[in-house]
């Protein structure tokens, strides 16, 4: 079964004081020489190479960014539920992410235009699914729904599989074992 949905993917750069405790504003990377990302793994958008690379969609809008900019680029990997707060450290300059816009996360991170759209996916284990029909059915106790924490999905999935056990994770990867 898929689901399709737009998600909202976004860069965020964060303009506010100059203070070290603040992500960097435009000038400050611009002096630095180097741009800071934030991001969160989530294949295909972002990805590690067996050689421990990042590679991606959002790797690539970045590079592609720093490059217009004239200055380095340097990618640090976060948690959905960590990301933010690391912008707000001043540990990273903007967030290439696939995060849903939230009134909530918009008192924090400006967001940008949608550079690109994607979709939600289900994946079902075929013997325990394998007279299921409809999303509908799925919406009941023996269900176990497994998805990542602060994500889309997550809160689709509450909203449209409230009777399903719901089981959060912090990684795409963690949630997918």
């Amino acid at each position: 079964m898929r689901l399709n949905r737009l998600l909202t993917v976004f860069a965020a750069l964060c303009v506010v004081g100059a203070s070290s405790a603040t992500a960097g504003t435009l000038q400050q990377v611009l002096s630095r020489g180097n741009l800071r990302v934030g991001l969160t793994l989530a294949e295909p958008w972002a990805m590690r190479t067996e050689e421990g690379e990042f590679e991606g969609f959002e790797i690539d809008v970045a590079r592609k960014l720093a490059a217009d900019m004239g200055v380095s680029i340097n990618f640090l990997r976060y948690d959905n539920d960590e990301i933010i707060r690391a912008l707000e450290a001043g540990e990273i300059d903007l967030i290439a992410a696939g995060l849903t816009v939230t009134p909530e996360r918009a008192l924090h991170v400006n967001f940008s235009n949608p550079y690109a759209t994607g979709g939600i996916g289900i994946a079902s284990n075929l013997e325990t699914t394998s007279e299921v029909e409809t999303l509908e059915q799925l919406n009941a106790p023996e269900y176990t729904v497994a998805t990542v924490s602060d994500s889309v999905a997550e809160d689709l999935a509450q909203r449209i599989l409230p009777r399903a056990v719901q089981r959060s994770f912090r990684t795409e990867i963690d949630a997918s074992e």
